[in-house]
């Protein structure tokens, strides 16, 4: 296989990722033709781009937990193999050092996403009222 063909497959097959991923999260904007609902659309609209962004961070915290996952697998916990490494390199300390980095990151992303969520509960409640009182009337 020839240096960096790799890199111009994944970079035409890339290219088109934002355009495909754009169409599919438009916002269709028809709730716009409900005048009734025209001052909860930026509220709706806040909870679509929290969702968004809780979904990207949940995307980076798997990225973080696998990478966390590859260091602590190249630790050797069997006692032997710790005691010896404790007598040698020391690599397995460094490698647990890292992991638990990432880890912490992963937590800190996490309490992150839920506070986006949360504060989505409120304008969640309020849209749905408004929409149970349009309906109901």
């Amino acid at each position: 296989m020839r240096s960096g063909c790799w890199r111009t497959t994944w970079s035409r097959r890339a290219s088109g990722w934002p355009r495909r991923w754009n169409r599919r999260g438009r916002w269709r904007g028809g709730l716009a033709a409900y005048p009734a609902l025209a001052d909860l659309l930026g509220e709706r609209h806040r909870i679509i781009a929290d969702d968004w962004q809780s979904a990207g961070l949940q995307t980076l915290i798997a990225r973080l937990l696998r990478r966390a996952l590859d260091l602590l697998a190249r630790v050797d916990f069997a006692p032997a193999a710790l005691r010896a490494d404790l007598r040698g390199e020391r690599t397995a300390p460094a490698y647990l050092y890292s992991a638990s980095e990432l880890l912490d990151r992963a937590a800190d992303l996490m309490a992150e996403s839920a506070i986006l969520v949360h504060d989505n509960e409120r304008r969640w409640r309020v849209f749905r009222a408004r929409v149970h009182a349009l309906r109901s009337a």
